[in-house]
């Protein structure tokens, strides 16, 4: 690798394989490909290009391994100069497919991916703003494998400075991260970090109620999923009903029912919480329509 510079190494969740991004020596740095290494009977084997789909002519980095094989990366690939990120499954044991996280990627810049190694949960960065750098984001995988929408860390994590390389240690307690400090010259320095999740995970909306329609002055009973909202830490969240609902609506959140007896006619939006241990919350919205 005399030719050639060595980025952002990645070990697998089995601690078999290590993952990273290695530049092409007839470019520039900015063009890098994903390459791997193997544990074998203890010692570490030859690196091998992952080849197409996974490694292309465009730039390929922040490669990272899920329990089953599954490799998540980012890519500018799209043609658009900007990195998405993408993941490709083990077929027979080949990488013949690469998908594009379409719910998460966006007009700006994502990569530093990192999956936990269950695929409940994903953190990457992503430029929030054209005067801020990038900062880390989480999205959660629901019960249908859709990815939610990202949502902001913490603004204890993100600053006006450059958060970038997560990674979760495997108990999901410590998220450790890489921040660059920009002063009135430019560039500082750039150290790692680390951070207790207790701010990191919250609650999020594992099965969506669908909308329901009801008629006017009838008794409705909606029984609601056990799994609605779900927490990477916390296995028991408190569930309510928040306070702005119609005073025709009651919940039993031992049962978890809703029953309803309307006295009007329309459309209605019932707001549902869920906060853990550590008092984050988050809310579900679902859509009533009470017809005449």
């Amino acid at each position: 690798m005399e030719d050639e510079s060595v980025y952002l190494p990645y070990f697998s969740p089995d601690g078999k394989s290590l993952l990273y991004a290695q530049s092409r020596p007839d470019t520039s740095n900015g063009f890098t490909d994903i390459w791997r290494l193997n544990k074998m009977n203890g010692s570490w084997g030859q690196a091998e290009k992952i080849d197409n789909p996974i490694s292309t002519l465009s730039r390929e980095s922040t490669a990272c391994l899920s329990l089953d094989g599954t490799i998540y990366f980012s890519s500018n690939r799209n043609g658009n100069g900007l990195a998405d990120l993408y993941c490709s499954s083990l077929e027979n044991g080949e990488y013949r497919i690469v998908e594009r996280l379409d719910s998460i990627c966006s007009m700006r810049d994502e990569e530093s991916i990192f999956i936990a190694p269950d695929e409940q949960y994903i953190i990457f960065s992503r430029y929030a703003s054209n005067a801020n750098g990038p900062d880390l984001f989480i999205s959660y995988q629901d019960y249908s494998g859709n990815w939610t929408q990202p949502v902001l860390l913490n603004s204890a994590i993100n600053t006006a400075d450059w958060e970038r390389r997560p990674f979760v240690s495997f108990d999901n307690r410590f998220l450790f991260f890489t921040k660059q400090i920009f002063d009135d010259n430019g560039y500082a320095e750039s150290d790692i970090y680390w951070v207790s999740t207790q701010k990191v995970f919250k609650p999020f909306i594992f099965k969506p109620i669908p909308s329901s329609t009801i008629k006017l002055g009838e008794v409705f009973h909606l029984s609601l999923p056990a799994d609605l909202f779900r927490d990477i830490d916390n296995e028991n969240l408190e569930i309510s009903l928040k306070s702005e609902k119609p005073d025709w609506a009651r919940f039993d959140k031992a049962k978890m029912t809703l029953s309803m007896n309307p006295g009007e006619a329309g459309e209605f939006t019932l707001v549902f919480a869920a906060i853990d241990k550590h008092l984050n919350e988050t809310e579900c919205e679902v859509k009533i329509v009470v017809e005449e």
